[in-house]
């Protein structure tokens, strides 16, 4: 297969994925990494076909418009990463690289040296796609498996550039397709194919990725509060009574008092966000590793595993005080709003969760009946 067919065929494919991109955006409209990822495609693609019109002895001049092609499918190939992260993007990362290339050509031209021109776009468009892999190894949205397929086609990307700054360096050839070394210019054309195929395929990867580990963790979650479900909790609850060699753990059960009056009063709009502002202050004094669920209504639990005894109820005491603590404007009322909460704690020897649940269950009446706004505690093995 000669240059100018791989050069197409990579094209074509970059095409192609632009396309699939662009339908993904088509209906996932928030999600724009879609349309910057088919942006970066399409520009590549662009890129490589007008090397068609490179001339075979091209000046720094001629050779420009491909340089700047690269370099702004390359930046936005490093936006479509930071806004598939969801970091902010930011026009410094096309306007450092063309500023340094300007200042290249400057150079060049001064000195009569377009090889200071060529390596330094080499060197530019390598840390580009280095910073993009540094991009997608980190991990802000949560461990996708994805990433290192994504890693390891930005890196190859870096890894062609710095090999082709350094074998410029070494023979002091400007044009890429004459380089002499043993690295032949085809087989950089064959990385950038591979590239084409790997980046594309592992961002559709990455992306459906996400949106499948997203359904699924809406399935455990409390629409409206965000709160684990009913049906997670058991089943954490069960997960934790199988496991034989497990510690202590509190299982909290919360209601909150004379929640009906509120909604009889200000209506259920107002309800709702009484529920979530005390979901908000229950995570805010719970630690990252408990388990917090809305089981219905106004009844919440909290599962706290290998956790001392006074510390499971100093946690309950700390948010029944301050909820109570801390009026809700509701209509321009100041609502105080309390609750009442039963506490099982111990090993759960030959128990099930539902008799868990029944012994919390056991003390939240027990709080109910000694006048609200307090916490019971039953401890058993």
């Amino acid at each position: 297969m000669d240059l100018n067919t791989l050069l197409l065929a990579t094209a074509l494919i970059l095409t192609v994925f632009s396309i699939a991109y662009l339908g993904a955006f088509h209906d996932l409209k928030d999600e724009r990494f879609w349309r910057t990822w088919a942006l970066a495609q399409l520009g590549l693609a662009g890129t490589l076909m007008l090397k068609f019109q490179v001339a075979d002895d091209p000046t720094m001049w001629d050779h420009a418009p491909v340089v700047l092609g690269a370099l702004f499918s390359l930046s936005l190939f490093r936006q479509g990463a930071l806004e598939f992260n969801g970091n902010p993007t930011s026009l410094k990362w096309f306007a450092w690289p063309v500023g340094a290339l300007a200042l290249a050509a400057i150079a060049a031209t001064l000195f009569q040296a377009p090889l200071i021109f060529t390596c330094s776009y080499n060197l530019v468009l390598a840390a580009i796609a280095l910073s993009t892999a540094r991009e997608y190894a980190s991990e802000r949205t949560g461990p996708l498996s994805s990433r290192a397929g994504l890693v390891f086609s930005h890196l190859l990307l870096a890894t062609d550039l710095a090999m082709l700054f350094v074998q410029h360096i070494v023979t002091g050839h400007v044009i890429t397709r004459n380089l002499p070394l043993t690295i032949p210019y085809s087989m950089h054309v064959v990385l950038w194919m591979v590239f084409a195929l790997s980046n594309g395929a592992f961002s559709l990867a990455i992306a459906f990725e996400r949106k499948l580990r997203e359904e699924r963790e809406a399935a455990v979650r409390d629409p409206l509060t965000g709160a684990y479900n009913r049906r997670e909790m058991m089943r954490r609850l069960e997960s934790l009574l199988d496991t034989p060699s497990r510690r202590p753990f509190a299982f909290v059960l919360l209601d909150l008092d004379h929640f009906k009056s509120i909604n009889d009063r200000f209506g259920h709009d107002a309800g709702d966000e009484v529920l979530q502002s005390c979901v908000d202050l229950i995570n805010w004094n719970i630690r990252p590793e408990d388990c917090l669920a809305r089981l219905g209504g106004e009844e919440f639990a909290i599962l706290m595993t290998d956790v001392p005894a006074a510390h499971a109820q100093s946690i309950a005491e700390r948010i029944r005080a301050n909820l109570a603590a801390a009026p809700v404007d509701l209509s321009g009322e100041s609502v105080t709003v309390t609750l009442s909460a039963g506490v099982y704690y111990g090993l759960g020897l030959g128990l099930t969760p539902k008799q868990i649940l029944r012994a919390a269950d056991q003390e939240l009446y027990r709080s109910k009946n000694l006048g609200r706004n307090r916490v019971s505690t039953t401890y058993a093995a």
